[in-house]
């Protein structure tokens, strides 16, 4: 049985996990690459770090084959930088992951699910879309159901009762698991907890969500 951890920053040898991890590049440009299977995009949290060529920076990471998708990128209302600024970013990596036929990118948002929704609407980008850590409602939920989305949850299953429902309300076949950035809570953890509120064999769950993934990178 093969888990997949679908957003990490903190990639562990594990046996029969497969890791996709969010490359901080932007945050730390002293980074080494990550071993396997990553992805690259500038957070909004990072964007007064980036330089002006931060643009080519990430087209020439993304041509690394290890490098499967474009993400995490987004809009952050709780963020210090300045919104309009990052809806400017996020816009630019939109054509980026739509020039370079990204088969999905992965999106952070807080507090900004209208604005994500209604940059969507204007972009041609026309791969897959996953929401990370998502914690929306669920009309957003239903609003992004238009488009081809898929959503993480992670940690929030064992903290928010609201994060524990909703995942009732996701289709499993839009369904990703994730550790994020924390280290309270393993992969096995939560597999075992999502398993938990879906009523699902965590074995069945497991190969749902490598089909997802194999779907997601076509």
């Amino acid at each position: 049985m093969t888990l997949i951890d679908f957003h990490t920053h903190n990639p562990k040898a594990e046996k029969n996990v497969f890791h996709v991890t969010n490359f901080d590049y932007f945050k730390a440009p002293s980074l080494s690459k990550p071993k396997g299977s990553y992805t690259i995009g500038l957070h909004p949290w990072w964007i007064e770090k980036a330089g002006s060529n931060w643009p080519e920076e990430l087209i020439k990471i993304y041509s690394d084959f290890y490098c499967v998708g474009i993400g995490e990128i987004g809009l952050d209302r709780k963020c210090m930088v300045d919104f309009e600024k990052q809806k400017k970013v996020f816009a630019i990596q939109l054509e980026i992951a739509k020039k370079l036929k990204s088969p999905f990118i992965v999106i952070h948002c807080v507090r900004a699910y209208n604005d994500i929704i209604e940059h969507l609407k204007e972009s041609s980008f026309e791969g897959n879309i996953v929401f990370h850590d998502f914690a929306g409602n669920e009309e957003e939920l239903k609003a992004l159901m238009k488009f081809r989305c898929f959503f993480s949850l992670g940690w929030r299953l064992y903290k928010s009762e609201k994060v524990q429902e909703m995942i009732k309300k996701i289709p499993v076949g839009k369904l990703f698991l994730e550790t994020d950035d924390q280290l309270d809570y393993s992969i096995f953890e939560i597999y075992h907890r999502a398993s938990e509120l879906l009523n699902i064999e965590q074995e069945k769950l497991a190969k749902e969500l490598v089909q997802n993934y194999e779907i997601l990178c076509q």
